[in-house]
């Protein structure tokens, strides 16, 4: 069973900053993914979160444009 971590920012009543889910998000969270690009990539596979954080700390990078995003839309 694949699990993930979510990199990206509380979004509250779908999902907690640092949250591991284990197989299937929760349908709240899939939805947003589904109409979300940037949300979406804040799911990171457990054996590369150590390797996406790294990443997260570079200006201009996938995901810290992710993160931005998604902060910006609470």
């Amino acid at each position: 069973m694949k699990q993930r971590m979510y990199l990206g920012p509380t979004v509250p009543g779908i999902v907690k900053e640092n949250e591991i889910f284990k197989g299937e998000l929760p349908e709240r969270a899939e939805e947003r993914a589904r109409a979300d690009k940037h949300f979406a990539r804040l799911f990171v596979p457990m054996d590369k979160v150590m390797e996406a954080r790294q990443g997260m700390q570079a200006e201009g990078s996938v995901l810290s444009i992710a993160y931005a995003n998604v902060e910006k839309s609470l």
